[in-house]
């Protein structure tokens, strides 16, 4: 509830909490999962969670700022200011994590190499979803890496969210009607979203 509306935070208490917030989290399911960590890999598991709440917070800040829910992202946007600097902050966070996480002595480099491409990739395309939060001269160099268009990947995220919607009407549907009659479940598709590999320059593909 620290970050509901009414509370008067700074931007720097705003980030110590969702740091704890993500950063615990993560931690704890590392501890339960692996029941003991060595000190770099503490460190790697609280910083990834800091990375995923974050990364959340830009994806969520236009839903944030409707529901008075106060992140580093909404509290700056509602500031009026251009989220340019908090992105350029994450992106350069993203890789300083995927550094700490080639010193860890497990997983593989294709793996590990996946993982920060998925990172980039999430907030990337954050930034092309809540296009109206930045500068016109960061979204033109923003695009410059993405393999497309950001008019293409919000009308794609448009699509996605709306097939996402019907899949989970069906879903439940199919809960009401099939109570017990599992033997005869038919299957339903899950959409899975797939990843955008950072190509050698963009392509040019209209909404």
């Amino acid at each position: 509830m620290a970050q509901v509306s009414g509370h008067n935070h700074t931007g720097d208490e705003l980030l110590c909490l969702s740091c704890r917030k993500g950063g615990t989290s993560v931690l704890a399911d590392a501890c339960l999962a692996y029941g003991r960590l060595t000190e770099e890999e503490s460190r790697f598991a609280f910083e990834w969670g800091v990375l995923l709440q974050l990364g959340d917070d830009l994806q969520d800040v236009r839903e944030d700022l409707e529901r008075g829910s106060a992140t580093l992202f909404s509290h700056a946007a509602a500031s009026g200011k251009p989220l340019d600097r908090l992105a350029v902050q994450l992106l350069s966070f993203s890789e300083a994590i995927g550094t700490r996480m080639d010193r860890l002595p497990h997983g593989s480099p294709q793996f590990k190499e996946l993982l920060k491409m998925s990172w980039r990739s999430l907030i990337i395309r954050a930034v092309a979803d809540s296009h109206e939060f930045f500068s016109e001269a960061f979204l033109r160099q923003a695009e410059r890496c993405s393999p497309f268009r950001f008019p293409f990947l919000r009308a794609r995220q448009q699509r996605l969210a709306a097939r996402q919607g019907l899949y989970a009407m069906l879903f439940d549907a199919f809960l009401d009607a099939q109570e017990g009659e599992d033997d005869h479940a038919p299957l339903l598709p899950v959409p899975i979203e797939p990843l955008n590999r950072p190509l050698p320059g963009r392509t040019e593909v209209s909404a």
